[in-house]
Protein backbone atom coordinates (compact mmCIF):
# COMPACT_ATOMS: atom_id res chain seq x y z
CA UNK A 1 0.00 0.00 0.00
CA UNK A 2 2.90 2.43 0.10
CA UNK A 3 2.68 3.23 -3.41
CA UNK A 4 5.06 6.18 -3.16
CA UNK A 5 7.62 4.07 -2.48
CA UNK A 6 8.02 3.67 -6.36
CA UNK A 7 9.65 6.64 -6.70
CA UNK A 8 11.66 7.68 -3.51
CA UNK A 9 13.88 5.39 -3.80
CA UNK A 10 16.05 7.64 -6.13
CA UNK A 11 15.99 9.99 -3.24
CA UNK A 12 18.39 7.81 -1.21
CA UNK A 13 21.37 7.97 -2.69
CA UNK A 14 21.85 4.19 -1.59
CA UNK A 15 22.59 5.80 1.74
CA UNK A 16 20.13 3.72 3.98
CA UNK A 17 21.99 2.89 6.89
CA UNK A 18 23.71 5.93 7.79
CA UNK A 19 23.40 7.65 11.11
CA UNK A 20 23.61 11.22 9.87
CA UNK A 21 26.65 12.46 12.34
CA UNK A 22 28.55 15.20 10.90
CA UNK A 23 31.11 12.99 9.01
CA UNK A 24 28.05 10.90 6.67
CA UNK A 25 26.50 14.75 6.37
CA UNK A 26 29.96 15.85 4.64
CA UNK A 27 30.20 12.34 3.01
CA UNK A 28 26.42 12.81 1.08
CA UNK A 29 27.33 16.41 0.53
CA UNK A 30 30.41 15.32 -1.62
CA UNK A 31 28.49 12.48 -2.95
CA UNK A 32 25.63 14.99 -4.23
CA UNK A 33 27.79 17.09 -6.08
CA UNK A 34 30.24 14.78 -7.40
CA UNK A 35 26.55 13.18 -9.03
CA UNK A 36 25.57 16.91 -10.26
CA UNK A 37 29.09 16.81 -11.47
CA UNK A 38 28.54 13.68 -13.33
CA UNK A 39 25.28 15.39 -14.67
CA UNK A 40 26.48 18.33 -15.52
CA UNK A 41 28.93 16.62 -18.23
CA UNK A 42 26.37 14.17 -19.52
CA UNK A 43 24.45 16.88 -20.02
CA UNK A 44 26.64 18.98 -21.98
CA UNK A 45 27.71 15.90 -23.46
CA UNK A 46 24.56 14.26 -25.00
CA UNK A 47 21.34 16.87 -23.94
CA UNK A 48 19.17 17.21 -21.28
CA UNK A 49 16.43 14.52 -23.26
CA UNK A 50 19.16 12.12 -23.68
CA UNK A 51 19.95 12.36 -20.05
CA UNK A 52 16.92 11.83 -18.52
CA UNK A 53 15.93 9.45 -20.78
CA UNK A 54 19.11 7.18 -19.26
CA UNK A 55 18.70 8.13 -16.03
CA UNK A 56 14.79 8.02 -15.47
CA UNK A 57 14.68 5.09 -17.89
CA UNK A 58 17.31 2.91 -15.68
CA UNK A 59 14.86 4.02 -13.04
CA UNK A 60 11.61 2.61 -14.70
CA UNK A 61 13.79 -0.74 -15.38
CA UNK A 62 14.69 -0.97 -11.78
CA UNK A 63 11.18 -0.66 -10.69
CA UNK A 64 9.34 -2.59 -13.72
CA UNK A 65 12.21 -5.88 -12.94
CA UNK A 66 12.12 -5.61 -9.40
CA UNK A 67 7.95 -6.04 -9.17
CA UNK A 68 7.70 -8.49 -11.80
CA UNK A 69 10.33 -10.53 -9.82
CA UNK A 70 8.92 -9.64 -6.56
CA UNK A 71 5.48 -10.82 -8.09
CA UNK A 72 6.64 -13.69 -9.65
CA UNK A 73 8.95 -15.02 -7.01
CA UNK A 74 7.39 -13.60 -3.62
CA UNK A 75 10.90 -12.34 -2.90
CA UNK A 76 11.43 -8.65 -2.18
CA UNK A 77 14.29 -7.29 -4.43
CA UNK A 78 15.76 -4.26 -2.36
CA UNK A 79 16.79 -1.02 -4.81
CA UNK A 80 18.88 1.61 -4.41
CA UNK A 81 19.96 5.03 -6.23
CA UNK A 82 23.99 3.53 -5.42
CA UNK A 83 23.74 1.26 -8.04
CA UNK A 84 21.85 3.73 -10.98
CA UNK A 85 24.59 6.75 -10.07
CA UNK A 86 27.49 4.35 -10.22
CA UNK A 87 25.60 3.87 -13.91
CA UNK A 88 25.94 7.27 -14.34
CA UNK A 89 29.37 7.18 -13.70
CA UNK A 90 30.82 4.43 -15.93
CA UNK A 91 28.84 6.48 -18.63
CA UNK A 92 31.43 9.59 -17.76
CA UNK A 93 34.09 7.52 -17.71
CA UNK A 94 32.74 5.78 -20.90
CA UNK A 95 32.44 9.14 -22.85
CA UNK A 96 35.93 10.29 -21.57
CA UNK A 97 37.71 7.38 -20.44
CA UNK A 98 40.95 10.11 -20.40
CA UNK A 99 39.52 12.70 -17.97
CA UNK A 100 41.47 13.28 -14.92
CA UNK A 101 39.83 13.17 -11.32
CA UNK A 102 42.14 14.63 -8.57
CA UNK A 103 41.66 11.97 -6.14
CA UNK A 104 41.89 13.53 -2.44
CA UNK A 105 42.39 16.55 -4.34
CA UNK A 106 46.21 15.36 -4.94
CA UNK A 107 46.18 12.50 -7.07
CA UNK A 108 45.20 12.43 -10.97
CA UNK A 109 43.70 9.43 -11.70
CA UNK A 110 41.73 9.26 -14.99
CA UNK A 111 38.30 8.04 -15.38
CA UNK A 112 38.94 4.56 -16.91
CA UNK A 113 40.79 3.09 -14.00
CA UNK A 114 38.55 4.82 -11.07
CA UNK A 115 35.37 2.87 -13.14
CA UNK A 116 37.01 -0.23 -13.41
CA UNK A 117 37.62 0.11 -9.69
CA UNK A 118 34.07 0.58 -9.09
CA UNK A 119 33.07 -2.33 -10.85
CA UNK A 120 36.07 -4.33 -9.24
CA UNK A 121 34.15 -3.42 -5.49
CA UNK A 122 30.47 -3.74 -6.86
CA UNK A 123 32.10 -7.84 -7.65
CA UNK A 124 34.20 -7.46 -4.01
CA UNK A 125 31.02 -6.53 -2.54
CA UNK A 126 28.95 -9.67 -4.19
CA UNK A 127 31.42 -12.21 -3.62
CA UNK A 128 30.76 -12.32 0.65
CA UNK A 129 27.04 -12.14 -0.04
CA UNK A 130 26.98 -15.14 -2.88
CA UNK A 131 29.43 -16.97 -0.05
CA UNK A 132 26.50 -16.79 2.54
CA UNK A 133 24.38 -17.81 -0.54
CA UNK A 134 26.02 -21.33 0.03
CA UNK A 135 24.52 -22.16 3.59
CA UNK A 136 20.64 -20.51 3.28
CA UNK A 137 18.12 -19.94 0.50
CA UNK A 138 20.55 -19.58 -3.45
CA UNK A 139 17.35 -17.87 -4.92
CA UNK A 140 16.70 -15.66 -2.39
CA UNK A 141 19.98 -14.32 -1.89
CA UNK A 142 20.99 -14.76 -5.63
CA UNK A 143 18.09 -12.54 -6.47
CA UNK A 144 18.34 -9.91 -3.27
CA UNK A 145 22.33 -9.77 -4.25
CA UNK A 146 22.62 -9.61 -7.38
CA UNK A 147 19.51 -8.10 -9.01
CA UNK A 148 20.10 -4.39 -7.68
CA UNK A 149 23.70 -3.99 -9.05
CA UNK A 150 22.69 -5.56 -12.56
CA UNK A 151 19.68 -3.69 -13.65
CA UNK A 152 21.51 -0.12 -14.08
CA UNK A 153 24.45 -1.86 -15.57
CA UNK A 154 21.98 -3.78 -17.85
CA UNK A 155 20.44 -0.13 -18.75
CA UNK A 156 24.56 0.77 -19.30
CA UNK A 157 25.41 -1.81 -21.59
CA UNK A 158 21.53 -1.26 -23.64
CA UNK A 159 23.01 2.75 -23.93
CA UNK A 160 26.96 1.92 -24.71
CA UNK A 161 26.90 -1.27 -26.12
CA UNK A 162 30.25 -1.96 -27.75
CA UNK A 163 31.24 1.19 -26.51
CA UNK A 164 32.06 -0.29 -23.17
CA UNK A 165 35.46 -1.14 -24.62
CA UNK A 166 36.41 2.42 -24.23
CA UNK A 167 36.78 1.76 -20.32
CA UNK A 168 39.90 -0.66 -21.10
CA UNK A 169 43.04 0.87 -21.46
CA UNK A 170 44.57 0.60 -24.95
CA UNK A 171 46.45 -2.54 -26.03
CA UNK A 172 44.32 -5.10 -24.28
CA UNK A 173 42.08 -6.09 -26.57
CA UNK A 174 42.97 -9.59 -28.63
CA UNK A 175 43.27 -7.69 -32.36
CA UNK A 176 46.13 -5.21 -30.79
CA UNK A 177 47.70 -8.34 -29.65
CA UNK A 178 47.78 -10.22 -32.81
CA UNK A 179 48.82 -7.38 -34.66
CA UNK A 180 51.81 -6.98 -32.45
Amino acid sequence: GQIWRIATWLLTYGMENYDFSFMSIIYIFFYVMFNNWLGQILESVWGTLRLNLYYFGGALLSVVLSLIITSTTGIPVPLSAYYLNLSLFLAVATLIPEERIMLFGVFPIKMRWLALFDVALILLNILPLLAIAVNSNVAEILLMVLVPPLIPIINYVLTFGKDVRKLLPAGMGLKQRKRR
